[in-house]
């Protein structure tokens, strides 16, 4: 099970907060420039051709998909083109508020998470996906998330999670020895909003190659592909599948 207070403690009050005041710039952080819906949806459909083509040649009609951290669901309108039923999760009840305001179809379900726990059957789905969220997650929250992942996986079914690398010998140092990583950029951002210190979920955690295939080995899954993304390759997409 997931770490309580992170999952329903500052993570929840923060995404809260950026879902009143501007969901899509919070959600398209590193994106430079204008983030109107134009720019929301366009990177949406980008993003989400990354992940189906992780699935090339596979006959995606009929899966059961769950997305980890939907936010609104800019990737789950346009993943709804390829893939079956598609569920999404998020700690934030008002961005799960806006998602079901934005997608009505009955191919779209939303849920909030509540106290880390999954609220899916065993061996539901076909493939879980995740972008932009673990990297945010403190590493023992991420830790204790993966055996409810593992539980709603079918047998032989596929996890596809994005994480930051440590494309430097500084980041790698950090991913060893667990240090966290604010950029100034958002340090200045979340010191500056009225005085609020909304620091914990803006943080990297930095994780090896090796640290991502223990964890997934103590959890009964098997690492098939990992694809590194610029900027800088910093961002690493792995794709593991259920023993």
């Amino acid at each position: 099970m997931a770490n309580k207070d992170h999952q329903t403690g500052s993570a929840r009050k923060d995404w809260n907060l950026r879902a009143r005041e501007d969901f899509r710039n919070a959600i398209m952080s590193t994106v430079k420039g204008e983030k109107g819906e134009e720019e929301f949806r366009r990177t949406g459909v980008e993003d989400a051709k990354v992940i189906a083509s992780f699935f090339k040649g596979r006959n995606m009609s009929d899966w059961r998909v769950l997305e980890y951290g939907c936010g609104v669901g800019r990737l789950m309108e346009p993943l709804s083109r390829q893939f079956g039923k598609i569920h999404g999760i998020d700690i934030s009840d008002e961005m799960v508020k806006l998602g079901r305001q934005r997608l009505k179809g009955s191919q779209f379900s939303f849920h909030v998470l509540e106290n880390g726990s999954l609220p899916f059957s065993d061996s539901c789905f076909d493939l879980v996906y995740s972008m932009h969220v673990f990297q945010h997650m403190p590493k023992s929250s991420f830790r204790r998330l993966m055996p409810e992942i593992a539980r709603v996986l079918k047998p032989g079914g596929l996890f596809l999670f994005h994480i930051m690398y440590p494309y430097t010998l500084r980041r790698k140092l950090q991913a060893v020895f667990g240090v966290d990583q604010l950029s100034f950029r958002h340090f200045i951002s979340v010191i500056s909003e009225k005085g609020q210190k909304r620091v914990e979920t803006y943080r990297r955690r930095y994780y090896t190659h090796g640290q991502i295939e223990q964890i997934l080995d103590h959890n009964g899954m098997r690492l098939v592909n990992r694809v590194r993304l610029a900027p800088k390759k910093r961002y690493l997409w792995n794709l593991a599948e259920r023993a």
